[in-house]
């Protein structure tokens, strides 16, 4: 078969026909094809269409077409699946199968006819990328019938799983197709209860905290979510119930995502367990008190409980997994944990190392953030006060100053109780407490001397000294009378040096793409790409080839810096601009698109990168003074000046970030630099400094404005 044939054969014959005619080829001419028909889906894959009367001419070529119609994805079908039928697997790697689902027959008989290494090859390909291409009936045929083996690990494992459960249970109907429940789907194809199930585990998925899914307005009113389907599995005898507990409990210390932890601990509380399989679980929920998330740790107290109801558990080993609970931020944890604790020390006598792991988690609990928590714990201390030794109560002695104030007047009575239990005790305790007190209380004296008189007097510390009106230690401070604000925050700050020329620029693009070493660096980098968007030397281009080719093709696995893709969107379009000299608008997909206060960033970076394609450089407001995003009041003032004698109106973004911050130093002084603004944007940035006058009605179509002052 010659190229003009081939091209002949693609453009009359149906799919059907053109699989026959290459299967029937002798290996040799499949060899000699293969190259012409990988150039030739290059082409149309780029968006060319085979000439309907090409074929009438010496040798095939293409020519452009205006649209990508029927006819186009016809020709790309057909053209896929002959490079399947003939190409080497690197050229056949490129293929995405674009047919109808009636013609997955074809592609089967394609794969039937290749060697079991390019099938693998081709399907792991095929699994790693986010869209495969291929839908899941024609993946598990291939891998039920042999012809594929099922992918164990990695990318393409965790490809094969997602294509499943997206297919298998979409959770809202499509259009044509009527709704299958998950079990049946399940019970269809039992091969997958012995395996694939089991790997869902294994893969950080939420598909077990599905509750959004019965909200979609298209979900099925039978719908099956994957956890009714294996519990109803598990009920009828089809799916090993102490496995899937198992499983279960193993899953939360795979991810590291709140909806997939969630989804594993509910499925397994919605399972029930009876009594003795808690019984038989009861140190792997004990293992889960160390674990780093909240509602993980608040399951497997539930779960503790429910044993504890029925029958002692075991005091010393319980208690010696609770200590890392009590680093969780939040305090419904701690205090279930406590709660625990108060049954343990009911149910056995309080010595040895029982006692040993009783005061180390209330310790623990002491150092936490939570008075409520740190309260129980003083008062277990003080219940149990003749259990604890010597060395024991020191150590709380020690901490004891930096507890809340009831915790604090809590053990506080703990030094009456242990002189009753130990009154040989009672005056070395009295003497270190009061060596303790006025040691704490000449450091805090010291210290508030070295203060500056103005935070003296606005902390009403002013009597400080020896006159009338000092500080009383004893009683806690009285209330702040002033505005935070008040406080100067630049003048322990160092200031941001702006960047001074292209060749420093390039030089900080460059390894910021490898590396960002901080936020600040990042603001002078936008300020330098603002100010000096128009001063391209004449070797500009050829200095910054590279790092635009870096820009391309950073993100992917060694992927740092501004090609990382947490990176908000905005900044690497901005980069690219300035790189480029034209304008650069990637649109990302939904689930690429930045949330919550990211969303603003990546808004003020998109309109600078519109501003200075179309206008040019200009010096940004909002870019920082100081660090940590500081910006001097008297220097935006100037800023503003500039902007009002140069005609230039602010970015709408660029001023509200400006505004958000501005420091407290000299905001007197740049409100009477102020006065001389004139834009309709004045007043508010006159009240962000100080100023007396507020907002008026006509002002409302400027509410974020006066918002941000």
């Amino acid at each position: 078969m010659t190229e003009k044939d081939f091209a002949a054969l693609v453009v009359r014959q149906s799919p059907a026909e053109i699989v026959d005619a290459l299967l029937a080829l002798p290996a040799e001419t499949r060899r000699a094809l293969a190259p012409i028909a990988a150039d030739l889906w290059k082409a149309v894959d780029g968006g060319r269409l085979l000439n309907e009367w090409l074929v009438l001419l010496p040798g095939a070529s293409t020519t452009r077409s205006g649209s990508l119609g029927r006819k186009w994805r016809e020709q790309h079908a057909k053209l896929s699946l002959s490079v399947l039928a003939l190409c080497h697997i690197d050229k056949a790697k490129r293929v995405h199968w674009l047919g109808q689902r009636d013609a997955e027959v074809l592609l089967r008989r394609v794969f039937a006819a290749r060697d079991p290494a390019w099938r693998d090859a081709w399907l792991r390909h095929r699994l790693r990328d986010e869209f495969p291409g291929v839908p899941w009936s024609f993946v598990r045929g291939l891998v039920r019938d042999g012809l594929c083996r099922r992918p164990e690990e990695g990318d393409s494992l965790r490809g094969y799983l997602r294509l499943m459960v997206s297919n298998l249970n979409p959770g809202w109907s499509r259009p044509g197709v009527q709704y299958i429940p998950l079990r049946a789907q399940l019970l269809a194809d039992p091969s997958l209860l012995d395996d694939e199930i089991w790997r869902l585990f294994e893969l950080d998925t939420n598909v077990f905290d599905d509750a959004w899914t019965r909200g979609h307005p298209q979900c099925p009113a039978d719908y099956e979510s994957w956890s009714d389907a294996l519990i109803g599995l598990a009920s009828e005898g089809r799916v090993d119930r102490r496995r899937l507990l198992d499983a279960s409990l193993a899953g939360v210390w795979t991810s590291s995502n709140n909806s997939v932890l969630a989804g594993y601990h509910k499925l397994h509380s919605r399972l029930a367990p009876s009594a003795d399989e808690l019984d038989a679980r009861e140190t792997a929920y004990r293992e889960l008190l160390g674990h780093r998330t909240g509602h993980v740790v608040g399951f497997a107290l539930r779960q503790l409980g429910l044993i504890v109801r029925r029958r002692p558990l075991p005091g010393e080993p319980t208690l010696a997994a609770m200590p890392p609970l009590f680093a969780l931020p939040a305090k419904a944890q701690p205090l279930a944990a406590l709660k625990l604790v108060g049954r343990l020390l009911k149910q056995e006598e309080l010595a040895g190392d029982l006692a040993e792991a009783a005061h180390a988690v209330l310790c623990e609990a002491l150092r936490h953030p939570a008075s409520e928590v740190q309260q129980v714990a003083a008062q277990f201390l003080c219940a149990y006060v003749g259990a604890w030794s010597d060395d024991q109560l020191e150590r709380v002695r020690r901490f004891a100053d930096e507890l809340a104030p009831l915790a604090r007047a809590q053990l506080a009575g703990l030094g009456a109780e242990v002189a009753a239990v130990h009154p040989a005790l009672r005056l070395a305790a009295d003497a270190a407490a009061e060596a303790a007190a006025n040691s704490a209380e000449q450091q805090w004296r010291t210290r508030l001397q070295a203060l500056p008189p103005r935070l003296r007097t606005l902390g009403g510390m002013c009597g400080l000294g020896g006159s009338a009106g000092e500080v009383d230690f004893s009683r806690p401070p009285p209330p702040l009378a002033f505005a935070l604000s008040d406080l100067p925050v630049l003048t322990k700050l160092p200031p941001l040096l702006p960047i001074t020329s292209v060749d420093e620029l390039i030089d900080g693009v460059a390894h910021a793409i490898e590396a960002i070493d901080s936020v600040d660096e990042v603001e002078r980098l936008v300020d330098g790409i603002a100010r000096l968007f128009d001063d391209r030397p004449a070797d500009f281009a050829a200095r910054t080839q590279a790092l635009v080719k870096r820009m391309y093709t950073g993100a992917l696995a060694d992927a740092r810096g501004l090609v990382l893709p947490g990176a908000p969107n905005g900044l690497r379009d901005l980069v690219l601009t300035w790189l480029e000299g034209r304008l650069q608008h990637t649109h990302y997909p939904f689930w690429r698109q930045v949330r919550g206060p990211m969303r603003f960033v990546d808004r003020r970076l998109r309109e600078l990168t519109r501003h200075l394609d179309r206008h040019g450089a200009l010096q940004p407001l909002a870019t920082p003074t100081h660090a940590h995003g500081w910006i001097a009041p008297c220097v935006l003032v100037e800023r503003l000046t500039g902007y009002e004698l140069a005609g230039r109106r602010p970015l709408a973004s660029d001023l509200l970030q400006a505004l958000l911050r501005l420091a407290p130093d000299g905001r007197g002084e740049a409100l009477a630099l102020a006065g001389e603004l004139r834009g309709d944007w004045a007043p508010a940035v006159r009240w962000a400094l100080g100023g007396a006058d507020g907002a008026h009605a006509q002002d409302r179509k400027q509410t974020a404005l006066w918002i941000a002052a």
